[in-house]
Formats: structure tokens, C-alpha cells, sequence
């Protein structure tokens, strides 16, 4: 099986004292790749971060590992592996906005994150 548009979130821990804005500097994906899927997306939830390394095989984290997309063009499917809100939260995202992230990949973001945009300049 193939896999087109293998990505990770690779996130760093943040000192206690950061803030949500500052956690979410760079989360977004440009804007041509920031829209609704259109194909079919299947969410499979990892028990803790250990299960995302090990649903994300092959993939380098440089910190948590909250999520991956793997997306099938041909066949408009995109899996996505990731740990609970609460865990994602914890480390200071908003679940949403990393749905956002990992769509971006589903729909063709490089996991190079050329062009991310911080919440800030997508709200402009």
C-alpha cells in the first residue's frame, strides 16, 4: 500500500508560562491547502503518544507526537491518528485549529510546513 502526503505534527514542548497564541504560531496550513477534504476521513485514536508513534511509523518526532495524516489521493481517503483533546490541549493547541493542521495535510501539505500560518494571520 501507498501513501501520499505522509505528515506529522511534531510539536515542542512549551515553557508553563507560554501562552495558547504563542503555542499556535505556525499550526496552519496555507490557505490553498486550508479547506474541507474532499474525500472521505477516518480518525483512529490513539490510546496516548506511544500509539501515535507507533500508528505513525517511520515518522521523526522531535517532541510530543499528537498526530499524522495519511492520506490516499487515489482513493480520497485520508486516516489520521491522533491522541484525546484533552492531550492536545495540555500541550497547548486547540483542537480544532490542530484538525485544521492535519486536514492541510490530508490535502496535500508538505510535512516540510512550507508556508504555515500562525492563527493570527489566518484570522486577517
Amino acid at each position: 500500500m501507498h501513501y501520499y502526503g505522509i505528515s506529522v505534527l511534531v510539536i515542542t514542548l512549551l515553557p508553563a508560562l507560554a501562552t495558547v497564541s504563542h503555542a499556535q504560531r505556525g499550526l496552519l496550513p496555507p490557505e490553498e491547502f486550508d479547506h474541507p477534504y474532499d474525500g472521505r476521513i477516518v480518525i483512529q485514536m490513539a490510546r496516548d503518544q506511544a500509539e501515535v508513534r507507533e500508528l505513525c511509523k517511520g515518522m521523526v518526532f522531535h517532541g510530543p507526537a499528537l498526530g499524522c495524516a495519511r492520506g490516499r489521493r487515489d482513493f480520497k481517503i485520508c486516516y489520521i491518528a491522533k491522541v484525546s483533546d484533552d492531550e492536545i490541549r495540555a500541550a497547548g493547541y486547540d483542537p480544532e485549529h490542530f484538525m485544521r493542521h492535519e486536514i492541510g495535510h490530508c490535502n496535500g501539505w508538505p510535512p516540510s510546513h512550507v508556508g504555515a500560518r500562525s492563527i493570527e494571520e489566518a484570522a486577517k
